[in-house]
């Protein structure tokens, strides 16, 4: 293992010392020759062995820790070498570096058998045998100093800190611990930005800079700053803080030195606040101050009671004669002002107080309050000065004249106020006064009324509730308004409303002011409003109020007799949303009226007048709903036939502006037999009536617990619909349209088809009546139309030759509802994609063309403009006439499958059929004949001229895809050649 040498340090020895040394180490020891050398010096010095047991000390060593060599080398290991008086924490750290021989310097503490104590400041180096020397110097002055300073510090009555150069607190004393309400430990390493150290302002903010890093970093010491700062416990101290900076660069630090004058801040505070609040006061009261002096008999005011008379500039008034200021006095005032100073003159009384006008420098009138005191009075006792200050009291004194004035009204309003008033005493109730219209409204004499008392004129059973407002009286000193009764002089009643106000009295006592207003015309006028308000002002039916209350009450009437019932019936007029729509609202309130009006003609008179609790009643639910309830209707039969009644009372036609329009009824119906409550009756017989438009409507049904499930079922599919577009649920089929001459597809049917997650395949049958009663119709609708013509536009680029020449689309009523609409969304098709006149083809039920005959025809007449082929859907079904064809702009007619049934069986079938065709193709229009399954009824088909048909022998509805895949090749199997 290498060997290093140890480190050579430098010699505290002098040079006759090293001499010596040099003559005496010949041929000795290095340990030898360091005694030598060490034997008279100054510096304390000592060897060990290896264990740390002392072999040598010098005699600067002995007498430094008062040992002699024998007491030296008695002690244990290391014990001289590492003082008896060091840290126990220092002297184990010196212990370990000797032990792993390492060279150490260390400051250690011998204390004597006497308690003196002796600091050593070694330096102590492994010798090349074993053991080490240590060489020292005694600090014993400096340590003592060092000491003595500190305990200065420490026990300074001011707090001291100590930051380094970054800032950061490495010392303070025990008083800056008690300010800053903190321990040493906790202090150290805090800087001016944590809170126990941060300088706050007398705004509570922290200042931008702290005053002892701006003495760090400018070398400025700071005298006499006082800043603030907020203890952990969330207490304010104001400390007046010095700093000063010892030493530059790196090595800089900067103590600060603070003490406490919370104490004083708070007190000055307090004076601070103490005189603002003596000047707010004085200026709040906005007196002036003034003093007269009858030996120089002149008379001063300052400039507050000069400005108080215009005077603001002036010093006209601040000095001057006693009987210039007693010329300002106004003449009916001066008599008082000579009394009171005649007053101060006789009597001893000192004080002085005078409300009187003073001229103004404008020359008007102004009042004054003077307040004052003799200050001196001469040996005979006359005042030789007073004084005294000044108030405007002219809003006051306006004031107490306007409320004379007030009050001079007021007794005229009592006279003649047209509501009653009376005036009594508080605690015996005895009347004091009564107007006349009190004693018109109970018929009473003056005299007479004045000696009844309050339960003389108050029915018995409002003497409680009087009571009641008596103490309500007492407790706020006002009470009401409260509705009570007061008995007329003639027994009869009067309703009133009432307010009171109790009024305090100088001499203790209270009177109790009471008005009193006749209410009976506003009892009827609210009669009145009640009625209006169980009334619909549109059509003058009881509306929603009054027939839930008729209804709540007969379904208690038939609880409290079982063998009772009554029928409820809810109607829904089915078209009413698109008059509205389609011919504005005014239209739509005049359909109304004319429903309500067929309501009172279809029902009996009794029925309609609603006025009895036990009639019956006809009711405006809301919107276009009706309902009906019957108390002389007790069973389902006797329901059917009211139904059937109003069923045809509706059928016919409404005419509205010039037009024709029809708005069958969809009723629903519920028997009241006690079991149910009145909402989930009305909530049933709604059920029903949702249920008869469901199915088909312009129809009565009656509830049955079957139908919520239904109902379930139809809010669910509404409710999955509405997003069936945006999650692609929605598809369509198409359903060739075959030439019966070539047996080439013509056309093709877009036939909508809905796949749900959930819901599973939904039939067109149940998802098409939801859209259309949701509206959702309209959207669907138009995603058809857009899809139908886009896969059209592939087929024409796939096949340009077989591809179909045109493609058909079924047209909802209701978004025949929206013409324009429709009409905009058809350009935007036709020309998104180039398609040529007749290329798209619109189908409407018989049905649908109908009902509405006049706005229809108009629609069709403009889409046809528009380049666009119609079609009547599923002829024969409704109760149009072949006649009727030619009033509508059709192109084609598709006849529906119920005509083929018997067709190759029957010869009157085939010839209603024949004639069917035979008018269809000379109305220049197209025939379709829609259903068929047999080759036979082909061949007869063409017999007769049918001139295209749709069905499954030719083929099921399919994907657009699949479609491709039949255009080239023609039906010859299931159309013969022609003959």
């Amino acid at each position: 293992m290498p060997c290093h040498a140890p480190r050579r340090r430098p010699s505290l020895a002098g040079p006759a010392q090293r001499r010596r040394a040099r003559g005496a180490g010949a041929g000795c020891t290095p340990e030898q020759a360091a005694r030598l050398l060490l034997a008279h010096s100054p510096l304390a010095a000592l060897t060990t062995d290896a264990h740390g047991r002392v072999l040598w000390l010098n005699p600067a060593m002995a007498r430094a820790t008062g040992l002699t060599p024998a007491q030296a080398r008695q002690r244990g290991p290391w014990a001289v070498l590492l003082g008896n008086g060091t840290p126990v924490g220092q002297r184990q750290r010196l212990a370990q570096a000797l032990r792993d021989g390492q060279p150490a310097q260390a400051l250690v503490q011998h204390l004597a058998p006497d308690g003196a104590a002796c600091w050593l400041r070694l330096d102590v180096q492994a010798l090349a045998g074993s053991g080490h020397l240590a060489v020292g110097v005694d600090v014993t002055s400096a340590q003592l100093m060092a000491q003595r300073g500190r305990q200065l510090v420490d026990h300074a009555a001011a707090g001291i800190l100590v930051q380094d150069g970054a800032g950061r607190i490495t010392d303070c004393n025990a008083e800056a611990e008690r300010l800053l309400g903190l321990p040493r430990q906790a202090l150290l390493g805090l800087t001016g930005a944590d809170r126990a150290w941060r300088a706050l302002g007398g705004d509570g903010q922290p200042l931008a800079q702290h005053p002892a890093l701006a003495t760090l970093a400018d070398g400025q010491a700071r005298h006499e700053q006082l800043i603030a700062l907020e203890r952990p416990d969330g207490e304010r101290r104001w400390l007046r803080l010095h700093t000063a900076r010892l030493g530059r660069g790196t090595q800089a630090l900067v103590t600060s030195s603070f003490t406490d004058v919370t104490g004083q801040e708070l007190a000055y505070a307090d004076l601070r606040a103490e005189r603002e609040r003596l000047a707010a006061a004085l200026q709040g009261t906005r007196a002036g101050v003034w003093s007269w002096d009858d030996a120089l008999g002149e008379c001063h005011l300052d400039a507050a009671c000069a400005g108080m008379l215009g005077h603001h500039d002036s010093q006209a008034l601040q000095m001057m004669p006693a009987h210039a200021w007693l010329a300002l006095v106004h003449p009916q005032d001066a008599p008082r002002v000579r009394q009171e100073l005649q007053r101060l003159a006789t009597e001893r009384d000192d004080g002085l107080a005078l409300e009187l006008r003073l001229r103004h420098a404008q020359g008007h009138w102004v009042w004054m309050g003077l307040q004052g005191r003799v200050t001196r009075r001469s040996p005979q006792g006359l005042p030789q000065a007073v004084l005294g200050t000044q108030t405007d009291i002219q809003r006051r004194k306006l004031a107490e004249l306007a409320q004379g004035r007030a009050h001079e009204q007021l007794a005229a309003l009592f006279k003649l106020s047209p509501a009653g008033i009376m005036l009594r005493e508080a605690d015996s109730g005895r009347h004091l006064d009564v107007n006349d219209a009190l004693l018109a409204m109970t018929g009473h004499p003056r005299a007479e009324f004045l000696a009844l008392g309050q339960a003389d004129i108050t029915p018995p059973e409002h003497h409680d509730e009087d009571a009641r407002q008596h103490a309500l009286l007492q407790q706020h000193g006002h009470c009401g308004p409260y509705e009570k009764e007061l008995l007329h002089r003639s027994g009869r009643r009067i309703p009133v409303l009432a307010s009171a106000m109790r009024l305090a009295q100088p001499d203790g006592s209270a009177l109790v002011w009471t008005i009193v207003q006749d209410v009976s015309n506003r009892r009827q006028l609210e009669q009145q409003l009640l009625n209006a308000a169980r009334t619909d002002s549109l059509t003058g039916l009881p509306n929603r109020s009054m027939l839930m209350e008729r209804l709540r009450q007969a379904v208690a009437a038939v609880r409290s007799q079982p063998a009772q019932a009554f029928a409820l019936f809810f109607l829904d007029f089915d078209r009413f949303k698109l008059v509205n729509d389609s011919l504005g609202h005014d239209a739509g309130d005049a359909l109304l009226q004319q429903v309500a009006k067929r309501l009172r003609r279809a029902l009996r008179a009794g029925d309609v007048v609603g006025r009895h609790p036990s009639g019956n009643l006809v009711a405006r639910f809301g919107g276009d709903e009706f309902a009906v309830l019957l108390h002389d209707t007790h069973d389902a039969l006797a329901a059917q036939a009211v139904a059937q009644r109003l069923l045809q009372a509706f059928a016919k036609p409404y005419h509205l502006r010039g037009r024709e329009i029809h708005s069958s009824v969809s009723m629903g119906i519920v028997i009241g037999d006690g079991e149910a409550d009145a909402d989930s009756l009305l909530r049933n017989a709604d059920t029903a009536m949702y249920e008869a438009k469901r199915a088909g409507r312009g129809r009565a049904v009656f509830f049955d617990l079957g139908m919520h499930t239904r109902l379930a079922r139809a809010l669910a599919v509404e409710e999955a619909l509405r997003h069936a577009v945006q999650r692609g649920q929605l598809t369509l089929l198409y359903q060739p349209i075959v030439d019966l001459q070539s047996g080439q597809v013509s056309s093709a049917e877009a036939l909508l088809r809905w796949q749900h997650p959930e819901l599973g395949a939904v039939s067109p049958a149940e998802f098409i009546p939801v859209a259309e009663d949701s509206g959702l119709i309209v959207d669907i609708g138009e995603w058809v139309l857009r899809e139908a013509c886009a896969q059209w536009a592939r087929w024409r680029q796939a096949r340009p030759a077989q591809a179909p020449v045109g493609i058909s689309v079924n047209l909802s009523p209701v978004q025949m509802g929206h013409p324009e609409r429709l009409l905009q969304v058809v350009r935007e098709v036709q020309a998104s994609h180039r398609m040529p006149a007749g290329s798209l083809q619109l189908e409407v039920t018989e049905r649908e063309v109908m009902r509405d005959p006049a706005p229809t025809r108009e629609l069709m007449q403009r889409l046809r403009a528009q380049g666009v082929r119609l079609a009547m859907d599923d002829f024969g079904t409704g109760t149009s006439s072949l006649g009727s064809l030619r009033d509508h702009p059709f192109d084609v007619v598709k006849i529906d499958k119920s005509f083929l049934a018997g067709l190759h069986t029957s010869p009157e079938v085939m010839a209603v059929m024949h004639a069917t065709v035979t008018v269809i193709e000379n109305l220049g229009m197209a025939s379709v004949a829609e259903g068929v399954e047999h080759t036979e009824q082909v061949a007869l088909l063409q017999a007769i001229g049918c001139r295209c048909a749709q069905g499954y022998l030719f083929a099921r509805p399919m994907p657009g895809e699949q479609v491709l895949g039949m255009l080239a090749r023609p039906f010859t199997a299931a159309v013969p050649a022609a003959a």
